[in-house]
């Protein structure tokens, strides 16, 4: 199952991802809906990356969004050669 969980987040959690770059932060069930997709599967993902973070909880249903990574060339020269 953990197989098919890493190889999901490829495809799947691609996709989620740029659902949510593209609006900001929706429900698993939102993102589900758009996206064509199993709400238990996308809320798989989301619980089980690090690429998303809970930005609002409403009662027991949580809105997600992307964790945005700096780039490499944004991290000045003496820390990269670390």
């Amino acid at each position: 199952e953990l197989m098919a969980l890493n190889s999901a987040r490829g495809g799947l959690g691609q996709e989620i991802k740029q659902y949510l770059l593209g609006i900001g932060a929706a429900h698993a069930e939102d993102i589900a809906k758009a996206i064509n997709r199993s709400r238990g599967s996308v809320a798989k993902i989301l619980s089980a990356s690090k690429d998303f973070v809970v930005v609002e909880r409403e009662g027991h249903k949580l809105m997600y969004g992307v964790i945005e990574k700096p780039e490499a060339s944004a991290i000045p020269m003496s820390i990269q050669t670390l």
